[in-house]
């Protein structure tokens, strides 16, 4: 007897067009993600959340900081991903890097309260990884091993990351106020309550 699983069609690829539109559409939502936290002077996780905190630190622009911060887990994101992650994620991180060069000269908060800033932050930053991810990239970093994690043995990769990016918060607490902390803590379970809620393992087959 023949079971479902033998029966089901491959899953769709996306087209071109359709990856070129998801990645402009997750690299703008990032990058307006990033212009609130940075707004709120909060920190996030993963790589993009170093990123933001050596550019304050050292005073450098976020682009060139996220670009070399993600490096090292690209080798990783091909070794276990092959090229097709690897292209992705590269292409992934790119869009997100000229986006938010781009966004602060298009959009200037004017007042915004923290909190808002940490939540709505956080949420754009989570769709637009989501989006990346329902497309095979990613937003580099430790992006690429949580997702790896959930292929490899089903661990959520939205919890995965929930734990590494609150770690990498407490590690940077030092340097932060404690209302800075709390409420980047808070942007992390923003950011990962939407690929944990969204991206489930089986739940969505296009690539």
């Amino acid at each position: 007897m023949t079971s479902p699983s033998q029966n089901a069609k491959p899953a769709p690829r996306h087209s071109l067009i359709e990856d070129i539109l998801a990645f402009a559409t997750g690299a703008a939502f990032a990058a307006l993600g990033i212009v609130f936290l940075k707004y709120a002077k909060l920190v996030t996780g993963g790589a993009t959340g170093l990123s933001l905190l050596l550019s304050q630190w050292a005073d450098l622009p976020f682009t060139w900081v996220f670009l070399a911060v993600n490096l090292p887990f690209y080798l990783f994101g091909f070794l276990t991903g092959g090229f097709r992650l690897f292209f992705k994620s590269v292409a992934g991180m790119l869009a997100v890097a000229a986006a938010s060069r781009l966004m602060p000269e298009l959009v200037e908060l004017g007042r915004a309260d923290p909190v808002v800033c940490a939540v709505v932050g956080g949420l754009l930053l989570g769709v637009g990884m989501l989006i990346l991810v329902r497309h095979g990239g990613s937003l580099g970093g430790l992006n690429i091993l949580s997702l790896y994690i959930q292929d490899r043995w089903g661990f959520s990769a939205g919890k995965s990351q929930l734990l590494v990016d609150a770690a990498i918060i407490g590690a940077t607490a030092f340097s932060l106020s404690a209302s800075a902390a709390l409420l980047s803590l808070l942007s992390v379970f923003a950011i990962n309550l939407v690929m944990i809620t969204n991206h489930k393992a089986g739940r969505y087959q296009g690539y």
